[in-house]
């Protein structure tokens, strides 16, 4: 059966965020060209605009996109958003005071999560799922530095000083791929992504 737009949208914004450990807005605000391959690797390029912003400085940065994502069809969703001429990879999202993310974190805080027993004010909302991934990056034993690289924490002196991201696409997809999570059916999550977007 065709799933809602928001539902589309959840499921993308709940993947990206577990698998990436980006910030509910900095997904949101996605635009199609921040979809970029370098190195032979598929980055989510995270910037400011005058219709992007970011928390600091040290929240631009490039995040590879994690293999789960990709075998769950997220490049085929940006390819048929794409083929549509959109600027933006989720076009059904408006812009709002506080950014894009207004409308996916309402709806998962204060519908998605109570009905499924798991929300706690302040605790078990959207946003833990970033704190999730850094947690498990942590769990695989994952460099510091590249932690602080992927999910746009301040950098250590040397970096803050001379600038500029030391680790390669290849080392930062190396290390983001070790981030798993036990007994999710994956498979469940896979969507015919031509089928769904009309």
């Amino acid at each position: 059966t065709r799933c809602s737009q928001i539902t589309k949208l959840l499921l993308l914004d709940l993947l990206g965020l577990i698998l990436s450990g980006m910030r509910t807005n900095e997904m949101c605000q996605l635009k199609i060209s921040d979809i970029q391959l370098d190195e032979g690797i598929w980055m989510f390029n995270i910037d400011e605009d005058l219709d992007k912003s970011v928390k600091t400085q040290n929240s631009v940065r490039r995040v590879p996109v994690h293999p789960t994502l990709i075998k769950l069809g997220f490049l085929d969703y940006y390819e048929n958003i794409k083929s549509q001429k959109s600027d933006r990879l989720f076009p059904e999202l408006k812009k709002g005071r506080d950014g894009y993310s207004s409308k996916p974190s309402r709806h998962f805080n204060e519908k998605y999560l109570p009905s499924i027993g798991v929300w706690k004010k302040h605790v078990k909302v959207l946003y833990s799922t970033r704190h999730t991934f850094i947690n498990r990056c942590f769990k695989k034993n994952i460099d510091r530095d590249i932690i602080k690289c992927l999910v746009g924490h301040e950098k250590d002196f040397t970096f803050g000083v001379y600038g500029g991201n030391p680790f390669s696409p290849k080392v930062l997809f190396k290390n983001i791929s070790k981030v798993t999570y036990k007994d999710i059916r994956w498979d469940r999550l896979k969507i015919d992504w031509e089928s769904q977007i009309k």
